[in-house]
Formats: C-alpha cells, sequence, structure tokens
C-alpha cells in the first residue's frame, strides 16, 4: 500500500510577469549562464502550485518545509522555477528534448508530472517532479505540457 504525500498541493494558473522581480532576475541569471534563450513573452501556459506540509514529520524524519513551484511553457522551453526553504532553484528544459508522463508510483501517493531529459547546461539525463493538484489549474497545466512534449509538437 502506497504512503501518503508529505505534502498537499495546491495549484493555481501564474502568469509568467507576476513573478516576483527578485525571482525572475535570478531565473534571468541563470538563464544566461546556461546559454538558455528563454522569451517568458511567449508563455503559453504557466502554473503556481504550493506544497504545504501535510503532518509535522516523525520523531526520526526531518520537517518537512513548503515548496512552491512555477512552471511555464514557451514557445520552445519548460521552465521551472522551485523556492524552498530561502532557496531558489531553476530549471530549463527544451520542449523537444522531454519526455513528459504522469507520476506513478506503488511507494507513494501524490500527483504530478515526471519530466525526463537533460536540463539545458546539464550533460545528464535525469528525472524532474512537477507536483500539480487535481483541479481545474492543474489538469490544465498538465494536458498542455503533454500536448507541448509531445513528439507530434515536435
Amino acid at each position: 500500500m502506497a504512503k501518503p504525500s508529505d505534502y498537499v498541493r495546491t495549484s493555481e494558473l501564474f502568469r509568467a510577469d507576476a513573478l516576483a522581480p527578485e525571482v525572475r532576475a535570478e531565473l534571468d541569471e541563470f538563464a544566461a549562464k546556461v546559454g538558455a534563450e528563454i522569451d517568458l513573452g511567449a508563455t503559453r501556459a504557466g502554473v503556481r502550485t504550493v506544497a504545504s506540509p501535510a503532518g509535522k514529520g516523525g520523531l526520526f524524519r526531518r520537517k518537512v518545509v513548503p515548496v512552491e513551484q512555477h512552471a511555464l511553457i514557451t514557445d520552445r522551453h519548460l521552465v521551472i522555477v522551485t523556492l524552498r526553504d530561502g532557496e531558489q532553484i531553476n530549471s530549463i528544459y527544451r520542449l523537444d528534448s522531454i519526455d513528459v508522463s504522469d507520476f506513478n508510483s506503488t511507494l507513494i501517493e501524490d500527483v504530478g508530472l515526471e519530466i525526463t531529459g537533460v536540463m539545458i547546461g546539464g550533460s545528464d539525463r535525469g528525472t524532474a517532479f512537477l507536483g500539480l493538484d487535481h483541479g481545474s489549474a492543474g489538469s490544465a497545466f498538465r494536458q498542455a505540457l503533454l500536448d507541448a512534449a509531445r513528439p507530434a509538437a515536435r
């Protein structure tokens, strides 16, 4: 039996111009560093997901901290900005070089997408988790990303 997620996720539609100025500046700096020419003005879909801890952890488990993810689909890229515990983690993928699938695990009950591919600026293929909820915003973004990254769209 799968264990419940450590998080309760809430997704809402999000516009690229709503990124906080300091978050946008760090994203732009990162994009320049890895050579990604992202155009957030060409954003086709965006979602913001807040993951709040479902519990307080356990005696031998570290405390779960809130996580906020912003995901944006542009004309050529998937941009993910993760904010956790005062840290910003930026990930940029070319849409034509990723595989996207629903998160499916027998170990943990959670909802979201698995992004498999090489991040721009990286060299190794890996898989990342993008948390979403089951609501209308999470479902709409899920479908938009599956459509944008499918082989026929490339």
